[in-house]
């Protein structure tokens, strides 16, 4: 999958391990790396939402639209798709739908119930 960054400082952050550790902790650093990895690896969002340990899930409210995944408790990474979702939404089924996702923007590392 490719990724793109909201903007040049998170890029920095989320592709440098000791910028990473700064702003995060050494162990929300890792985790972010491993995710981040992770996400490069697979093709599409339908394949790397079949990981289980990502605890990959929908944003809803006024994150509509964006998706996290779980790093350490309680952060988490927020992306959202980069592809016109209103061509996609009615019709197709969610894991047709993941599959069309190969290009994602990181928007940002937080923890968003607080």
């Amino acid at each position: 999958m490719y990724i793109v960054f909201k903007n040049k400082k998170l890029k920095e952050i989320c592709s440098n391990f000791k910028s990473a550790t700064i702003k995060f902790g050494g162990k929300n650093a890792k985790k972010l790396i491993q995710r981040l990895n992770e996400l490069n690896a697979t093709e599409n969002l339908a394949i790397f939402i079949k990981l289980p340990q990502t605890g990959f899930h929908e944003l809803k409210g006024n994150r509509k639209g964006q998706y996290a995944v779980n790093l350490i408790q309680p952060f988490r990474l927020i992306f959202m798709s980069e592809i016109d979702e209103d061509k996609f939404n009615c019709k197709l089924s969610d894991l047709e739908y993941y599959k069309q996702i190969t290009t994602i923007k990181i928007l940002e590392v937080k923890d968003y119930h607080d």
